[in-house]
């Protein structure tokens, strides 16, 4: 026969073990919950402010940059443009070249901000009875999506990390698409854009 204090206290000693083993989490999970329960104004305290369309936040330890984003601003149509201040000829960049350009929005979807980028390959007549059609099998193509959200408060307005947005690729390719048609021989051939030397190195914010 089994001794019932002896089960109860195997048994507690398991429990324990086992609410031990659950407790930690991973490393990722913790910073993202972290991130979703501070509120903007706990994640720019020690930040540099530029106001502009988007109020733009720059940490003055790390760098980070963070745009703050408002309910009206959801749902509506920018124009992006993409603009060389300096570069290497052979690399496809000089002073004062525009290199791209689109329409992109910014949606909310549960607790991330998406960016998309519009589909401006088609156009329909709206006094056309197509019209009717012009949603159908096309879609925008999601460039970036934020991870979770911190608090919004009153306002409504959220608060996204953009370092990935402006210093890689999300938006525009920076490498430029080589000619089919050139003889690889003389082609010259950029690597890719590398994360850990790719930087923000000044903000400009306009109206």
């Amino acid at each position: 026969m089994k001794h019932p204090l002896r089960t109860l206290l195997t048994l507690g000693v398991l429990t324990l073990v086992i609410a031990q083993l659950a407790l930690p989490q991973e490393p990722d999970e913790a910073d993202e919950e972290n991130r979703a329960t501070k509120t903007i104004a706990e994640t720019t305290e020690n930040s540099d402010r530029f106001e502009g369309l988007f109020t733009i936040y720059r940490d003055r330890d790390s760098g980070a940059p963070h745009m703050e984003i408002s309910p009206e601003q959801l749902d509506r149509e920018y124009i992006y443009v993409a603009v060389s201040t300096d570069g290497v000829v052979q690399g496809g960049h000089f002073r004062g070249r525009y290199r791209d350009n689109r329409i992109l929005s910014l949606a909310r979807h549960f607790d991330r901000i998406e960016i998309r980028a519009k589909n401006t390959a088609f156009y329909f007549d709206p006094e056309s009875p197509l019209s009717r059609a012009s949603e159908a099998n096309i879609s925008s193509g999601c460039s970036f999506q934020s991870p979770s959200l911190p608090k919004t408060g009153k306002t409504g307005k959220v608060l996204i990390n953009v370092d990935e947005v402006f210093s890689a690729e999300a938006l525009l390719q920076v490498k430029p698409t080589p000619d089919p048609d050139e003889d690889r021989g003389n082609r010259f051939r950029l690597g890719s854009l590398s994360d850990d030397k790719s930087k923000i190195t000044e903000i400009r914010n306009y109206p």
